[in-house]
């Protein structure tokens, strides 16, 4: 059992993390709001040393990578100042860290042209040359879906949303293909990686694309006659329908 902080814990990729492992480990929540470097770091070393850390988990991030947002500085500090900031914090301290990226950096097209894809490629360059004497895990995903997602500018959410309300809305592109990953295989895999001796792990978490009229179908299939085909890889939306539709009415 370790203990490990975790980091933006209003993420729902953090929530569904403690919901499934808070008996497998001592998880403790830091709450201060990265503002201030130094008061920053100043607090979360002396919670670290009080509880006894050996991990950190970073989940918080400004996702926003739409070409004409307001948001550089908020983008920025989450994104790249903050991860820097643990970082340096546990390779002085000798903890795992734990941190995100985003496969956005990996289009060529998109490498640099919003804030977002900067940021995220700044910390991975700013990682490669860090001269660590801790284990660094660096996560990168596509988009996640899953439970706990009260984001409902997003497409899984919205599309369970008007499900659930039986109204098809307009601005859901349905004739579209998104690759996804299911929130509960990227916690197995950060689960898993907690326990790794490798000082140094790069760990690019395959997704699946799929059609987003079809997961829209299979959906209101399952709302309305409560059964569904067979199909490979659709079992977890079942998992994340269920859940909004048990939360739904506390969540709207």
């Amino acid at each position: 059992m370790k203990n490990i902080i975790i980091y933006g814990k209003n993420s729902f990729l953090a929530k569904n993390f403690i919901f499934n492992y808070k008996k497998q480990h001592n998880l403790f929540l830091f709450n201060l709001y990265f503002k201030n470097e130094k008061i920053f770091k100043k607090k979360f070393i002396k919670f670290v040393k009080k509880n006894k850390i050996t991990h950190i988990i970073n989940f918080a991030a400004c996702n926003d990578n739409s070409l004409n947002n307001n948001n550089s500085k908020k983008i920025f500090n989450s994104n790249f100042s903050l991860p820097l900031t643990l970082l340096e914090i546990s390779n002085n301290l000798n903890l795992d860290i734990f941190l995100f990226l985003s496969k956005e950096i990996d289009k060529n097209d998109s490498k640099y042209d919003n804030f977002y894809s900067l940021s995220k490629n700044l910390l991975l360059e700013n990682i490669k040359y860090f001269k660590n004497k801790n284990r660094i895990r660096i996560i990168n995903i596509d988009s996640v879906y899953g439970p706990f997602d009260l984001n409902y500018e997003r497409l899984i959410p919205s599309v369970i949303k008007n499900i659930l309300k039986n109204k098809k809305k307009k601005s859901i592109n349905l004739n579209q293909s998104k690759k996804m990953i299911y929130v509960g295989n990227v916690n197995k895999i950060i689960e898993s990686l907690i326990f790794s001796k490798k000082k140094i792990i790069y760990k690019k978490i395959k997704s699946t694309k799929f059609y987003v009229r079809s997961i829209y179908n299979f959906l209101k299939k399952y709302h309305l006659h409560k059964s569904y085909d067979k199909f490979k890889n659709y079992k977890s939306f079942i998992t994340t329908f269920d859940w909004y539709l048990k939360h739904y009415g506390k969540t709207k």
